[in-house]
């Protein structure tokens, strides 16, 4: 590894650290009122937090605790989009008693 590739993970690691003093009980809460599964809130505090870091320099944004939750928010509405494209627990099987017992196939016309 690099010097500079090295230097990059440590401050990456301590915005994450102080991103996490500062905004993860908010974060925590935020995301226990919309969503069930514990461990996804932890899932997703860490998304958000890794979105900040990538963005690079937080200094020049005016109001931090606004940009933050205008991510959180943004990873909410992607996690819920992926989930709701991929709900596979919502799909019902084919059963021709229900569904009848039409055969579609391109041979049956």
């Amino acid at each position: 590894m690099t010097g500079s590739s090295s230097k990059r993970e440590t401050s990456g690691e301590r915005a994450i650290e102080a991103l996490d003093a500062r905004f993860r009980t908010s974060l925590e809460h935020y995301f226990s009122r919309r969503i069930r599964d514990r461990a996804e809130t932890g899932d997703m505090i860490q998304e958000v937090f890794l979105r900040l870091v990538k963005r690079g320099s937080l200094d020049t944004v005016d109001k931090l605790g606004g940009y933050v939750f205008e991510t959180a928010s943004n990873v909410l509405t992607d996690r819920l989009r992926k989930r709701r494209s991929r709900r596979e627990d919502s799909h019902e099987e084919f059963d021709g008693q229900i569904h009848g017992d039409v055969d579609f196939s391109p041979s049956a016309s």
